[in-house]
């Protein structure tokens, strides 16, 4: 082989391993602004839903259209949000597999809370007090489940954190589903003493 032939040679290779090299970081850069424009755009749907969450638990049944005059039951004044509805534009693939399989998992928890509340209503009915429970809790969990995959999403996809300033929901979900979990204890234990005379 001549001295030309080897130089061709490692020309041709040169110039393989340039394209090979741009091409990859080419498509490792637009897979990056992928997973980018999928974390920030569920960020902002995620923050939505975890406020209407809040708004969920924090209705005791008493507002403008129900006052709580003359002892009335309470009635729901907040509307159950929406479950959550992704956008379609987006790259799924992009995000790491499991993070992915919790956000799509969302909605399918959101109709079962809902078949949930649904169920309570239906045995329950008016004046309401378990229906509200039910869906104090219910929401607490979902909230507490969105604001999680917030954060997650935020911190593998390196997003800047979209901060919600309204109000402090994490400590909101928390205090309502412990409430549940002390009336839990307390009825079992009331249920247990009575079963025991």
């Amino acid at each position: 082989m001549t001295n030309d032939a080897v130089v061709g040679l490692i020309g041709v290779g040169v110039g393989w391993g340039l394209t090979s090299a741009t091409d990859w970081i080419r498509a490792s850069r637009g897979h990056k602004q992928r997973a980018l424009y999928l974390a920030t755009r569920l960020s902002i749907l995620l923050d939505q839903y975890i406020t209407a969450c809040m708004w969920v638990v924090k209705d005791d049944g008493y507002g403008p259209s129900n006052p709580n005059f003359d002892n009335a039951p309470p009635e729901p004044q907040v509307e159950l949000p929406p479950i959550p509805d992704y956008p379609t534009d987006v790259d799924w693939k992009s995000i790491d597999h499991q993070l992915m399989v919790r956000l799509l998992t969302l909605p399918v928890e959101a109709r079962a809370a809902n078949d949930q509340i649904d169920f309570a209503v239906t045995i329950d009915g008016p004046p309401w007090n378990e229906v509200f429970e039910e869906r104090q809790v219910q929401y607490s969990r979902l909230g507490l489940s969105a604001l999680l995959l917030k954060e997650d999403l935020e911190k593998i996809c390196g997003t800047a954190s979209i901060p919600l300033k309204r109000h402090e929901p994490h400590e909101i979900f928390k205090q309502r589903l412990k409430e549940h979990e002390h009336d839990c204890q307390r009825q079992t234990a009331a249920f247990m003493e009575e079963v025991a005379t």
